[in-house]
């Protein structure tokens, strides 16, 4: 196999290669979707406004202060935005969980040593 000196530096580049690159990913995707979100936002008023003009014209009534509680832009934003935050916490997550696995990589080379320290019968035994 490769040695160990290569193996996790080799571990810490490549994995800081794809939480930079997916970071860039994300913080390009969330500036464009601010930049547009008003337009998505006009879109979705005038869809439920359209929604609601036909509702009428095929004999549906409804009352349009009820209408707007079921199809608020703000609660499409509140939406978005939660999906957001659980998209970064999931990130955030993978991102301690890379990190720590990098700390039980560099850890493990000298593990059977702090065994031995420990339990010397155990070590015996490795």
């Amino acid at each position: 196999g490769i040695p160990q000196w290569v193996a996790i530096p080799g571990l810490l580049v490549v994995t800081a290669a794809i939480l930079v690159g997916v970071g860039t990913i994300l913080t390009e995707t969330a500036r464009q979707l601010q930049a547009e979100l008003p337009a998505y936002v006009d879109r979705f008023e005038s869809l439920a406004q359209g929604l609601l003009t036909w509702l009428h014209d095929h004999g549906v009534m409804i009352p349009e202060a009820s209408f707007q509680g079921v199809l608020d832009a703000d609660r499409f934003m509140n939406f978005a935005g939660g999906a957001l935050r659980g998209f970064a916490n999931v990130m955030s997550t993978t991102f301690l969980v890379i990190i720590l696995t990098v700390f039980l990589l560099i850890e493990a080379r000298g593990f059977d040593d702090k065994l031995a320290a420990i339990w010397p019968k155990a070590a015996q035994r490795l």
